[in-house]
């Protein structure tokens, strides 16, 4: 028996669970491609709803506002849902590159990734230091991470 875990889109491109109908869709074209011993049970995957905060320095010369501002908008492109599938690990010096990477970016003092939970996020609770291991946190098999909203939940300060 194999579990094929799934998660679709809603009309604003954030994650959620397939609708019955599509369910029955994917099982029936499974079906017709499966081996006979074959059993594929399509279940509901977990969204883990994650925030970014960074803490950078400045090159003097450099706009800090500006610079902030772009530091903010690499984050989100590297943290866009479309970087991210099943499985799919935070690395945590691709966010402290594309950060460092933006011009005027002095140091990047701290990055920070935490879970989201509340009415407008997933329930689901998820411990990032237990599942944090060589710089990376661990995606479960059955899960995708998700930045939800890119404007509240990717935040940035100079010191």
């Amino acid at each position: 028996a194999l579990n094929l875990y799934t998660l679709g889109y809603d009309q604003n491109r954030l994650l959620t669970n397939l609708n019955v109908a599509a369910k029955s869709n994917l099982a029936t074209y499974l079906e017709s491609s499966r081996i006979a011993n074959d059993i594929v049970e399509i279940v509901d995957g977990t969204v883990l709803n994650m925030g970014v905060d960074f803490i950078i320095t400045t090159e003097a010369g450099f706009n800090r506002t500006i610079v902030l501002g772009n530091a903010i908008v690499a984050t989100k492109k590297l943290m866009h849902i479309k970087n991210f599938t099943f499985q799919t690990n935070i690395i945590l010096s691709e966010i402290q590159n594309a950060v460092h990477d933006v011009e005027g970016v002095k140091s990047v003092v701290e990055v920070t990734v935490r879970n989201i939970t509340g009415a407008a996020y997933s329930g689901v609770a998820f411990d990032i230091g237990q599942n944090t291991r060589k710089g990376e946190i661990v995606c479960p098999d059955d899960s995708v991470f998700e930045v939800k909203y890119l404007d509240l939940d990717i935040t940035g300060v100079i010191v």
